[in-house]
């Protein structure tokens, strides 16, 4: 075996867990996937201990490591223990009508003010119309009544009788009083005074002006005296109403005098009811007794007449034991801040006090709200209005039209409400350090960073704890048991994802998923058990049904549509391997890497870059590769040529310095016109040094080029180069196990360039001799000949002696 070979028994990790005995997860003690994560535990702990302003948290992580359940479940354990925080009620502002009161209270007392409110409102409907039937009580409003039509009645006679004196009278019709001349003792018919003498006619009209006048200037008293009535009228409506409230009013202050709030409220209640008490009264007592204009807005339907003395509940916490923790999972403005929702009005839309519903930072209040910054970051009114509020300690509900003066509406402006809440951000850590480096708010409000470890450490304690996660996962959703050796295989792929043979990954979402899809296979087979083969079905199903895109390049290589060998040599000529990510679906391929040299002045012209499909990370492998050159075999020898390097039928943006050694063994090949072998596919960033570095995506290469290379045929001459460096990443899938057991297939770990020279070139590299040159005949003493070569051809080309030193 080549010592560089690694053993097959390398290529993949596998799980005994010799330590934990059972057969299947019916057997084990569920667990939760946080108890791995030590690192966030203690930050949260931390934070939350922390109850000042700014210490809310951001937690952050990879989706599918279970942050979102790992936080609400410590929250809530630790909510439990807190007290329960107060109800909270919109009440109508009988001074400030567009600007509803808020009234705390104790947890569950919001329920009652509601039903006490709706009680006292019932037992007024009742009591003031009594009240104002009671037999006294009509007496006395129908004495002032009468009181004024005496007086009315007594001013006409007086005006009549100072008529009379002048031949004329005042007599009442249905059209009103009205001034008539007197023929003796009657008043003149209209036929008969129509037969008077025209200037007996205008000296009687004559008479009538004065009396007229008189009759006016008395009708222009009236108005006083029915303003003095009403005036005492309103205060004998005042004095009943009084009366007959009184009582209820007087039980509800006791009743609620623990809350001085409601007892201000019950205070301006009462007011409001004795100068509307019209609105208690039948429709006959309120054209009796007219009142004057309200000074808010009064429904007229029975539903809403008495809205105005409803209560608002806006939190109630009757039901709740300990602090709310509460996950808002649409963080609009309107669900998180509360919204006002629209009745219409004969005056345009406008908003009722009984129309504001509570949003998410109301029913957080004395607790913890917990919301996806990523969906928060949509709404950049909600994200900026959060912060204010964070800021200022207090909900303020305002309609985001308002703000934006987007329509022309008639708004509440409701008092602001206390805030005290810890918010718990989650998102990924892109996120946390975008928002740090753009936000210069966000620091100091999220002040504790919750880390979320998107692996752990592979021991055997860590796959016990794997195991038993499992046996959770199928007792909370009701899968079937999963065997030992389904778990086993479960742990393995595991790592797979973690993409390192001693790291498992954290991401219990992908588990889970592998656990579900192998339970449906296992339940169309009509099994009691999850096995082995049922989670390997699974895993078939998968990549057949995610696997259109692979087998699509696959089949133009075999077609001959892309050209990649897999056997022969050439020169100048490399497989590379890339690795194309589709959301958790990654597809390896190899990509043909052709360099091409000549005459020139050292100038490597990367393909990619010069038609803009090379990206920044990709350029600077290329010129980190051309500082090796420089500084091996420039020293003693002008690098006298320029060469061109390309990404064959590559038509994509190229990023990613993991193709730098092929780049740099194609280009020496080309160089020093040594072949090298197609069969063998390298993958691996190269340094100034000549040293590899480790690159991601490495299983996914290496079985990309073994499906190429088994759909030719394996013939054992085939493998693939990674950096020794990635050794430990290697979770390739049992067929390439397999494969390299039975010596069709090989992976070969290098650690400089050189080793992959050796392997792909079959010579030796060569060492430099105390003479400075290279071995004779070695790959580099073939480099250094040709770039002699072109030296000497170059300045014979320039017309210098190419013998002649300098």
């Amino acid at each position: 075996m080549h010592k560089d070979r690694i053993p097959p028994s390398a290529l993949r990790r596998l799980s005994t867990i010799a330590g934990l005995k059972f057969q299947t997860t019916d057997e084990l003690e569920p667990a939760h996937g946080i108890d791995v994560q030590k690192r966030a535990i203690e930050a949260l702990d931390f934070g939350l201990s922390i109850q000042r302003e700014g210490y809310n948290l951001f937690v952050m992580g990879n989706e599918g490591t279970g942050k979102l359940t790992a936080v609400k479940k410590l929250l809530e354990a630790r909510a439990h223990s807190e007290p329960v925080p107060s109800d909270w009620c919109y009440v109508f502002n009988f001074a400030v009508p567009y600007a509803p009161r808020a009234i705390r209270l104790q947890p569950g007392h919001g329920r009652r003010l509601k039903s006490d409110m709706k009680q006292l409102v019932e037992d007024l409907k009742s009591a003031l119309p009594a009240a104002f039937d009671a037999p006294d009580n009509r007496s006395r409003r129908r004495s002032l009544h009468d009181t004024l039509q005496e007086k009315r009645d007594a001013l006409v006679q007086e005006v009549d009788a100072r008529a009379k004196k002048r031949g004329a009278t005042v007599l009442t019709t249905d059209d009103g009083l009205l001034v008539a001349p007197l023929d003796g003792d009657e008043p003149y018919g209209e036929e008969e005074f129509a037969e008077l003498p025209q200037e007996e006619q205008a000296r009687i009209m004559e008479v009538l002006d004065p009396v007229k006048q008189d009759l006016q200037d008395t009708l222009e008293q009236m108005p006083r005296h029915e303003s003095e009535m009403r005036k005492k009228l309103r205060t004998l409506d005042r004095e009943i109403a009084e009366g007959a409230i009184r009582p209820f009013f007087d039980d509800a202050t006791k009743s609620w005098s623990h809350a001085p709030a409601v007892v201000d409220h019950l205070e301006a209640m009462r007011k409001d009811v004795v100068d509307n008490v019209a609105r208690f009264l039948p429709n006959e007592e309120v054209e009796e007794h007219p009142t004057p204009p309200q000074q808010h807005r009064v429904p007229q339907d029975d539903k809403t007449l008495f809205a105005s003395y409803h209560v608002n509940v806006l939190v109630d916490q009757s039901e709740r034991k300990g602090a709310p923790v509460v996950l808002e999972d649409n963080p609009t403005y309107a669900n998180l801040f509360g919204r006002m929702d629209h009745a219409p009005d004969s005056t345009g839309p406008a908003s009722d006090f009984a129309l504001i519903k509570a949003g998410a930072l109301h029913k957080a209040n004395g607790g913890y709200l917990i919301l996806q910054v990523q969906k928060l970051l949509r709404d950049e009114q909600a994200w900026d209005a959060l912060k204010r509020m964070l800021r200022s300690h207090e909900i303020r509900l305002e309609s985001p039209e308002r703000q934006m003066t987007l329509q022309n509406i008639v708004s509440l402006e409701p008092e602001t409400v206390p805030l005290d809440v810890t918010v718990a951000l989650l998102g990924e850590r892109e996120l946390f350090y975008g928002l740090l480096d753009v936000d210069p708010e966000f620091s100091g409000l999220f002040k504790i960073a919750v880390d979320f470890d998107d692996e752990f450490e592979r021991n055997e304690a860590n796959e016990a704890l794997v195991a038993r996660v499992l046996a959770a996962i199928c007792k909370r959703e009701k899968l079937l048991p999963l065997e030992r050796g389904a778990v086993l295989r479960v742990i393995e792929h595991a790592s797979r994802v973690a993409e390192e043979a001693t790291k498992l990954t954290a991401n219990w979402r992908r588990l889970a998923d592998v656990a579900r899809e192998a339970d449906a296979h296992a339940r169309r087979q009509n099994a009691k058990t999850i096995t082995l083969a049922h989670i390997e079905g699974a895993f078939a199903a998968r990549e057949r049904r995610m696997g259109r895109v692979r087998e699509l390049v696959l089949q133009q290589i075999l077609d001959g549509s892309v050209l990649i060998d897999s056997a022969g040599s050439v020169v100048g000529q490399v497989n590379g391997l890339t690795v194309v990510e589709f959301g958790d679906v990654a597809i390896g391929s190899p990509a043909r890497i052709t360099a091409r040299v000549g005459l020139g002045r050292g100038k490597v012209v990367n393909i990619e870059r010069e038609v803009d499909l090379s990206g920044a990370i990709h350029s600077k492998g290329v010129l980190t590769f051309v500082g090796f050159l420089r500084e091996r075999y420039g020293r003693d020898v002008p690098l006298a040529f320029d060469a061109s390097l390309a990404f064959e039928q590559s038509y994509m943006p190229v990023d990613g310095d993991s193709a730098s050694c092929a780049e740099l063994c194609a280009l020496l090949s080309a160089i020093a016109n040594v072949k090298l072998t197609q069969g063998i596919a390298v993958t691996g960033s190269v340094n100034q040094r000549g040293e590899l570095q480790v690159v991601g995506g490495v299983n996914d290469k290496i079985e990309g080029f073994f499906e190429l290379c088994r759909a030719r045929g394996l013939d054992g001459k085939q493998g693939v180069i990674v950096p020794r460096a990635n050794a430990r990443h290697l979770m390739l899938k049992p067929e390439v196990v397999e494969a390299a057991n039975a010596g069709l297939f090989s992976v070969y770990a290098a650690s400089t360039v050189d080793d992959v020279l050796a392997l792909l070139s079959g010579l030796d590299p060569g060492e430099r001799q105390q003479d400075g040159r290279f071995t004779q005949g070695s790959f580099n003493a073939k480099v250094v000949d040709t770039l002699e070569l072109f030296a000497k051809k170059t300045r014979a080309y320039m017309g210098i002696d190419p013998d002649r030193a300098g």
